[in-house]
């Protein structure tokens, strides 16, 4: 495999050099043979013209998934004093919650706020496909790789416009492989700058969301075997990821107590959110296949080591096999799981794409090649066929149990033109995407109007939107109910605490109502309803009178 584009030909590298020798003919000619050469250099720019246009409606998306606006409920209340996993709760490190609330702190919780954040990290994850494909591969190839990933990340179909944590990991998850593979591809390892720069970037990726160690690691195993590497590159890259990463797990620990920590980041994973993940007997079998992607990983980067001519695409094999497993072990219905897979997935394809028409016969024909390629391909097949279970959104024959049964690519698309040109109602196109995002819209317009923004409230629902668009203080531990009812416990844990708390606003989802039933008797007792709309209802407290307009 070409390790670079090919340098251009003597004569235009002449022109170059002196485009104004010559008088105008020799000019208009020099001109005419720049063309080309500068035609060649936008070879990124279909990917990244479909990655944008493709996530323009990202920008006029309601508000409707209900984890983005946990995660900016929390940053907020953490920006403005309290501390995180303590004072307000949270499953995700530090970095994701300070992100997301910076950008809600600045520019408000519009999803055009939150969503150009998503815009510019997935931008800067393409720009690393961009690098690694230009010292790799040969030109179509390179531009391929970058329009099919431009694509990938462009479509709602990994949920990668939300601001969720894979949607930031992968960043700087793919800038740490981008450094090593191309360092090692090209044998430019000098000095300890560049396993530093590697290092510091998946320890950022680590505090993002914990799935990222699967990139640290498959970074790390590169490194180990990589004939190109020296013990003190791995060393140095994982010196520098655990050093940064201490550097910010101590001091939280001796904030909020590591048992608090460790429950919030590691426990609750490994608890009651994950049991679903080995179901009865299957758990064995899942954890073998598991093992037995892994070992492929192994041993598909070890016999490379041993081939001069393997080229870079058995380490983007690697790093794909990695990230599959995430979503693979998880076995869960959430099309979110496989955004970080998308830039080495796709990567690793394209690499294995021939570069001209009889390579094909000639790695057919090459049995050392042939050996060296069968156990990354079985491995990336198997850990892709596991990790189906994600799913995708917006196709519902694509979804996974049920998730989505009725989004599809229509209503993302020509549902917001026509919501954006008043061709169709705001109100009606929330409800394509969620029966409570125009509840939520209706009651927080509500609330505002009547003069109620900012006082003590809980809201009653698995959707934290009613926080952010009212812009109401997050007295429970956790804005989603669902995770109070876990940290609280259910046996009336958590309407134990709201009669503690007295607030002036209940905010109540029907569904959530009737599954948590128990803050009912508080309600007929202390609240009476002020509005509803559809699936919401606000209660004030009954000493209480509401303001007028």
């Amino acid at each position: 495999m070409p390790a670079d584009t090919p340098p251009a030909p003597p004569a235009e590298a002449a022109a170059e050099a002196s485009p104004h020798a010559g008088g105008p003919a020799a000019q208009a000619r020099s001109g005419t043979r720049h063309a080309p050469s500068r035609l060649r250099r936008l070879w990124w720019l279909p990917g990244a013209t479909a990655f944008a246009l493709l996530r323009l409606p990202s920008f006029v998306e309601p508000h409707w998934y209900t984890d983005e606006a946990g995660y900016a409920a929390t940053g907020r209340e953490m920006l403005s004093g309290k501390l995180p996993y303590k004072d307000i709760w949270n499953n995700k490190p530090p970095l994701h919650l300070a992100t997301v609330g910076s950008v809600v702190h600045t520019l408000g919780s519009t999803e055009t706020a939150l969503h150009l954040l998503t815009f510019v990290f997935a931008a800067i994850a393409l720009a690393a496909v961009a690098y690694v494909a230009r010292h790799l591969f040969v030109p179509w190839k390179a531009a391929t790789a970058v329009l099919v990933t431009g694509v990938m990340l462009g479509l709602p179909l990994f949920d990668a416009e939300l601001i969720l944590p894979e949607s930031l990991l992968i960043a700087p998850a793919s800038w740490v492989a981008a450094i090593v593979i191309v360092r090692l591809h090209e044998r430019r390892t000098a000095g300890n700058l560049w396993p530093v720069a590697a290092g510091l970037l998946a320890a950022t990726a680590l505090c993002y969301q914990q799935t990222a160690l699967v990139d640290t690691a498959a970074v790390g195993l590169i490194l180990l075997v990589h004939p190109a590497a020296r013990p003190r590159h791995l060393l140095t890259y994982a010196a520098t990821v655990v050093g940064a990463t201490l550097a910010w797990a101590i001091p939280f620990a001796i904030l909020v107590g590591p048992h608090t920590l460790w429950y919030a980041l590691v426990g609750f994973y490994t608890g009651d959110y994950n049991a679903s993940s080995l179901p009865g007997a299957h758990g064995p079998v899942l954890l073998g296949l598991l093992a037995l992607c892994i070992a492929a990983a192994v041993a598909g980067a070890v016999l490379a080591r041993f081939r001069s001519s393997s080229g870079g695409g058995w380490m983007l094999a690697v790093w794909a096999i990695a990230t599959l497993t995430v979503p693979a072990a998880a076995q869960q219905p959430f099309a979110h799981f496989l955004g970080p897979t998308v830039v080495p997935v796709c990567l690793a394809l394209v690499a294995g794409l021939p570069d001209r028409r009889d390579a094909w016969r000639s790695m057919l024909g090459n049995r050392a090649r042939l050996l060296t390629a069968a156990p990354l391909v079985g491995g990336l097949l198997l850990a892709g066929v596991l990790a189906r279970s994600a799913g995708v959104e917006w196709i519902p024959e694509g979804a996974s149990s049920g998730m989505n049964t009725y989004r599809n690519l229509s209503t993302y698309y020509v549902g917001a033109f026509q919501a954006w040109t008043g061709q169709h109602t705001w109100s009606s196109w929330e409800a394509e995407w969620d029966l409570r995002a125009p509840a939520d819209t209706a009651v927080s317009t509500w609330i505002r109007e009547h003069g109620l923004a900012g006082h003590s409230a809980v809201v009653w629902s698995s959707d934290a939107w009613p926080y952010l668009l009212a812009d109401l203080p997050v007295l429970l531990p956790t804005p989603p109910i669902y995770n109070n009812e876990s940290l609280l416990q259910s046996n009336g844990g958590v309407t134990k605490r709201v009669a503690q708390l007295r607030p002036e606003i209940i905010v109540t989802e029907e569904d959530d109502l009737a599954y948590f039933s128990d803050i009912q008797p508080l309600l007929l007792s202390s609240y009476r309803e002020v509005y509803r709309s559809t699936l919401d209802r606000v209660y004030i407290r009954s000493d209480l009178s509401v303001p007028s307009f």
